[in-house]
């Protein structure tokens, strides 16, 4: 389980989505909120787990994005 957390300071449509380093999709949410918490269960939209690696997720909000890197090691 990896736990995924930004943080704005105002509410509106958040996109999460979660690239591996090779740049294919894994996972994708939407919200509305003004903090976006992701427990990812490291499975992909199909709930097929994910290999060890390096992934990026990006948070769009607008014309503003974020980004975390972090490793997944099974």
């Amino acid at each position: 389980m990896k736990q995924i957390e930004f943080r704005s300071n105002q509410e509106s449509e958040m996109e999460l989505t979660i690239y591996s380093i090779d740049g294919v999709t894994h996972k994708t949410e939407r919200r509305t909120t003004d903090s976006f918490l992701m427990n990812w269960d490291l499975t992909n939209d199909q709930g097929r787990s994910v290999p060890s690696g390096i992934y990026i997720a990006v948070l769009r909000t607008g014309e503003t994005s974020f980004t975390k890197k972090f490793t997944v090691v099974r």
